[in-house]
């Protein structure tokens, strides 16, 4: 397709289309890294020149663009899956992570660091490979080589490079935690506080035990009766016809006239920022304006500024977002699905015995089993004696009937397998370390072996089955199926390809820049499915909240779609899941917050914000009110623990401690291990409140800690401790190196990576 248009420049404009072909072959190996790069884009424009400033030199765009690529690398090796580049907060994050990563390089340098060496780039790389007995797993990183290091561009010297700069970034650690160091007397105080006991007697008061009294709050039984006198004789939902004044019948009404206050809660807590988002378009723009001009404003209550900026922020976040509707798109799509290509599909004898001979591992002979691991002692020959005793009596346990599993389950050290009966899964020889692959490679299913000797300890291992090498002809089904459906990828992404750089070439002469030039692309788009009878589909309008149906399962490439704009109208290929698209942008309707008569969704959400809000307050309320009546009470009492269990319904824990909340109090615990520096005993504390209501609480008892207890946490304290204050060293460190680098990056950069 780069090739066509390449020779379309040149035939219309001669010379100045060499500079714009050095371009498109440089700009290629610059930016994009691999045929599914996220900074893909055939026909996409380059608005950011400069990446932005560093130690005041400038951000090279290779530079960046390779730690992205190995902070997605990270990220698949820690998450398991590939985390794209885009404009939500992953790419972001992303995006963090990699400048964060160059700032550290550049410290790093700094430092003078020593080389590292290849011994621990190769053990360091091997980790996320290893199994759980400590091998390598040498299919799990062919097929990482093989398949994600090209997917995302790096080649295994990238892969190395990588690892070496994060050892290298890891060394900085030592430099950040040097003379970090816990006292005793630190140790002692943790101590102390951490097994100091409590008792404690309190009460909840939760938003959900008022639900009824909000609604007599929301509407009076006063309203109540206007309405009954002003609608009898009329229905009221359902065939129900308002006759008599009674509980029923109030409830009813009361129900139907919070939509009311559905409303009145709309006006008040939403609608204020509608004004600013017709004038913005997006809501964060919005809120940014309405917070510019309240503060600009000399009376911001008199000139319609119903919140202070912290306020509307609140309301923004709380209710706002919510329903929110960002701008809505409506597409035209051509969609190319995998399946539909595989009669064209025509898979050889030489290309089954490729694939046969590059997935040769896959196919190697395996064998079942299981072991039991106990581990060896390097610093006491004697231990290592007695473990080997030890499995030699288990051997003999195994000979006389004993179940392997049972025992694996009992005795063997592998945290990994122990659970499961020492089960090992089916593995390769190379799979395995040396001795015992051989060991576990020369049994018979059934047998078990004698003692081996590995760097991991001293194993038993009983083999289940063992599966020979499967041949071509074994196969040959499962290959073809796999070509083929391979094949039919490729087909596809070619048809696609072909049809997009179709309406590009054909609409060519007209002018994009206005809506009929887009008019007549669109049309050609429709024209040119028909002829090549492609399926093609036009949404409804649509963002990235609601899919429409055919993107249902294509989430990446919806978002992919959905930025073709009036700008770019003409996507490049969008890969799906088995299926391929070409989008084009055909109209969008602005960003809104529905009105309130439009949606019952929406009714009702108001409804509930106003019904939740007012159970909160009347919780709160509730609980200041009880807290007044105990204080005034409790002035002349002597028995102050059984007025409150007794009076005022106080439940008490059993005592506990800050690491060991009160189980009694499931639901308050964490709230109340935060306010236990503000307790004093026999002290009612004023109301705490909580998400959903507010609690409160009377310190019975403090019991102290008896040190003399503790002596063997004394180090554990003190680990942790240290762990602690080196952590904050670090983020110290990290914080410095941001600081003093001053770091600048150019505007909409997240956006430019993330075509």
């Amino acid at each position: 397709m780069i090739i066509l248009k390449m020779n379309r420049l040149i035939e219309r404009h001669g010379k100045l289309a060499l500079v714009i072909i050095a371009l498109a072959v440089v700009i290629p190996f610059v930016f994009m890294w691999g045929p599914h790069s996220v900074f893909d884009g055939t026909a996409r424009r380059r608005e950011v020149r400069n990446a932005g400033t560093m130690f005041g030199e400038p951000i090279e765009f290779p530079v960046l663009i390779r730690q992205l690529r190995f902070i997605q690398l990270q990220l698949l090796q820690s998450q398991g899956r590939l985390v794209q580049i885009n404009r939500g907060e992953e790419g972001q994050m992303i995006l963090d992570q990699a400048i964060q990563r160059l700032r550290l390089l550049r410290e790093a340098r700094r430092h003078n660091l020593q080389p590292v060496a290849e011994a621990q780039i190769d053990e360091w790389a091997s980790r996320p490979f290893r199994t759980e007995t400590g091998g390598f797993d040498r299919e799990a990183y062919d097929s990482f080589s093989r398949q994600w290091l090209p997917h995302l561009g790096l080649s295994e010297s990238d892969y190395r490079d990588f690892i070496r700069e994060s050892i290298v970034i890891n060394r900085l650690s030592e430099i950040a935690t040097a003379g970090v160091f816990v006292s005793p007397l630190e140790v002692e105080a943790q101590l102390r506080r951490d097994h100091e006991q409590f008792r404690l007697l309190y009460r909840g008061f939760d938003r959900g035990d008022f639900r009824e009294a909000a609604a007599a709050a929301l509407v009076p039984d006063s309203r109540v009766r206007q309405y009954f006198d002003a609608n009898r004789g009329s229905e009221l939902g359902e065939g129900m016809v308002i006759t008599e004044l009674d509980e029923a019948t109030k409830t009813a009404i009361r129900e139907h006239l919070l939509i009311d206050v559905g409303r009145e809660f709309y006006q008040r807590e939403i609608a204020f920022i509608k004004p600013h988002l017709a004038e913005t378009g997006d809501l964060d723009a919005a809120l940014a304006r309405y917070q510019r001009q309240y503060r600009e404003s000399t009376a911001p209550a008199e000139a319609g500024f119903p919140f202070t900026p912290a306020e509307a922020e609140v309301r923004v976040d709380r209710y706002v977002r919510a329903i929110y509707q960002p701008v809505r798109k409506k597409l035209r799509l051509a969609i190319f699905d995998t399946p539909f290509f595989l009669d064209q599909v025509e898979v050889t004898e030489a290309d089954l015995r490729a694939a046969y001979q590059r997935e040769s591992d896959r196919y190697a002979p395996r064998v079942r089993a299981r072991h039991i691991l106990l581990r060896a002692d390097e610093e006491d020959p004697e231990a290592d004696r007695e473990i080997r005793e030890k499995l030699e009596l288990l051997r003999e346990r195994i000979a006389d009937g004993e179940d392997f599993a049972e025992l694996a389950r009992e005795y063997s050290e592998d945290p990994g397998s122990a659970p499961r009966g020492g089960d090992l899964g089916s593995f390769r020889r190379d799979q395995m370390v040396a001795p015992f692959a051989e060991a576990a490679f020369a049994l018979d299913p059934g047998e078990t072996s004698e003692v081996v000797e590995t760097r991991f300890g001293y194993h038993l291992i009983q083999v289940e089955e063992t599966i020979p090498r499967r041949e071509l002809d074994e196969v040959r089904e499962e290959l073809r199926d796999q070509i083929g459906m391979a094949q039919a990828r490729s087909k596809a992404w070619a048809a696609a390809d072909a049809f997009a750089y179709a309406v590009f070439d054909r609409s060519a002469d007209f002018d994009l820049e206005t809506a009929a030039g887009r008019q007549r692309q669109a049309e050609i788009f429709l024209e040119l499915a028909q002829q090549r009878e492609v399926r093609s589909q036009d949404t409804e309008f649509f963002n990235l909240r609601q899919l429409p149906p055919v993107f249902r399962g294509h989430r990446q490439a919806a978002e992919k779609a959905y930025r073709t704009n009036s700008e770019q109208p003409l996507s490049d290929v969008i890969e799906g899941d088995e299926r391929y698209f070409v989008a084009y942008f055909l109209d969008s309707a602005p960003a809104q917050i529905p009105e309130f008569a439009a949606e019952p969704e929406i009714q009702q959400r108001c409804v509930n914000w106003a019904r939740q809000g007012k159970e909160l307050e009347l919780a709160r309320q509730t609980a200041a009110d009880i807290h007044r009546e105990i204080s005034e009470e409790l002035e002349t009492a002597a028995e102050t623990i059984e007025i409150l269990k007794a009076k005022f319904d106080f439940a008490e824990t059993a005592p506990f401690t800050r690491r060991s909340p009160p189980a009694q109090a499931a639901e308050y615990q964490w709230v109340i291990i935060d306010h236990l520096d503000d307790l004093e005993v026999a002290t009612l504390a004023s109301p705490v409140e909580t998400r959903y209501g507010a609690l409160l609480l009377w310190l019975a008892e403090r019991i102290p800690a008896d040190l003399e207890e503790l002596e063997e946490e004394r180090e554990q304290t003190r680990s942790r401790l240290l762990n602690r204050k080196a952590d904050w060293a670090i983020r110290s460190f990290v914080e410095d190196v941001e600081t003093r680098s001053q770091t600048t990056l150019a505007d909409n950069l997240l956006s430019y990576l993330s075509r």
